[in-house]
């Protein structure tokens, strides 16, 4: 043996550390290295597939047929054929249509001086549907199916007045 003398005493403390050493959980440390070459590689893969270049573009035009000295002339906005709904006691309906003498009684007489009206417009002109009062959903549906029914396209409503 060495010329080491140890004592009972000393020996278990030494042999009782080592054993608390062991049992203390190692210390978990995150391995940066797998997580770099993660990121440079991502880092290489969108370099490599972004686009960088602008595009030159094509812009097309189309130029008029005409000669330079002619110009078309804008015609003014069409008004809006408008359709008055009126709530008489909550059950019952009045229409009114702007511009008209005769005013019609039902939505199949709406539907049928709308469809004469229609023959001195296009089909894309506007109509209005304008409820005033508490008018029923369904009559505004009704004015709506005479509309459509008369052929027109462009089927507006307008805000509801009292």
């Amino acid at each position: 043996m060495s010329g080491h003398t140890y004592d009972q005493s000393s020996l278990a403390k030494r042999f009782a550390s080592r054993r608390a050493a062991k049992r203390k959980s190692p210390v978990m440390r995150l391995n940066l290295t797998s997580m770099i070459d993660v990121i440079f590689l991502l880092l290489v893969y969108f370099v490599v597939t972004a686009n960088f270049a602008t595009g030159e573009g094509v812009l097309t035009t189309n130029m008029p047929a005409k000669s330079g000295g002619e110009f078309a002339i804008d015609m003014p906005p069409v008004m809006p054929l408008r359709v008055y709904l009126y709530a008489d006691d909550g059950t019952s309906y009045k229409i009114r249509v702007v511009g008209q003498t005769e005013q019609p009684k039902t939505f199949t007489e709406l539907a049928t001086l709308l469809k004469q009206t229609s023959q001195h417009m296009n089909a894309d002109d506007p109509v209005v549907i304008q409820p005033v009062g508490d008018v029923k959903w369904e009559h505004v549906l009704g004015a709506f199916n005479a509309a459509v029914k008369a052929e027109f396209q462009n089927v507006q409503f307008g805000e509801q007045t009292q």
